[in-house]
């Protein structure tokens, strides 16, 4: 029988006894956990859907839920090979950051590179709610390698909150006109580097050069 069927039958019968079946916690606890259920399992079609806007909706709910076991479904649609709209890939992306899964780290670092800078841009952000090695790493790379600026401004400004001081020498080099021709990216480094360090020595890369190598040097 199907949930929802269920669900009925138990109302129906509390209704029917006069309420001999107590509409008490066990009660509202099944009536709960049916229509979750029942969500979930349509929010599983939907993710199957061929119609891509059906199953950006499907995410859009299941963020908005934060049901953690929608997990293993929503998984395999950040990867290209499974799922080729760019947008549903980034939701994909947002919605197990919103649902706290620390096991994909590993898999977002592979796919890293995706051609899309939207979906580059939310698997920085999940690197920057967590502070790990790994995803460190993805991020010093994207601030020196990615060729889209926003790209490299949200990789500054995670730096901010994880990068701790691995991240100091490279929000140094940014802040240099020569190896980053963006005013934007530079700003957002400085930012970084006032965050991280609780001090500021201003947009000259030369002076956090010698501030670098004097705290270096400290014991």
């Amino acid at each position: 029988m199907k949930a929802w069927l269920r669900t009925a039958a138990l109302l129906a019968l509390a209704a029917l006894t006069g309420g001999c079946v107590a509409w008490g916690p066990p009660l509202r606890m099944q009536v709960r956990d049916t229509f979750v259920a029942d969500a979930l399992e349509r929010d599983a079609t939907d993710l199957r859907s061929a119609d891509p806007t059906i199953r950006y909706w499907a995410l859009i709910r299941l963020m908005q839920r934060v049901d953690r076991r929608a997990i293993p479904l929503i998984r395999p649609l950040v990867r290209r090979e499974r799922e080729d709209v760019p947008i549903i890939r980034a939701a994909a992306v947002q919605t197990l950051r919103r649902l706290g899964d620390t096991d994909s780290l590993a898999e977002l670092a592979l796919i890293s590179d995706d051609p899309d800078p939207f979906v580059r841009r939310e698997i920085l952000k999940t690197f920057g709610t967590r502070p790990t090695d790994l995803g460190v790493s993805c991020l010093l790379y994207a601030l020196r390698c990615d060729p889209e600026e926003d790209v490299r401004i949200e990789a500054a400004d995670c730096l901010a909150q994880v990068g701790g001081r691995a991240a100091i020498p490279r929000l140094i080099a940014a802040l240099d006109d020569r190896k980053e021709r963006s005013a934007s990216v530079r700003l957002a480094a400085w930012q970084a580097l006032v965050h991280l360090t609780q001090t500021d020595h201003g947009m000259r890369p030369s002076r956090w050069e010698k501030w670098w190598k004097e705290q270096e040097a400290t014991p």
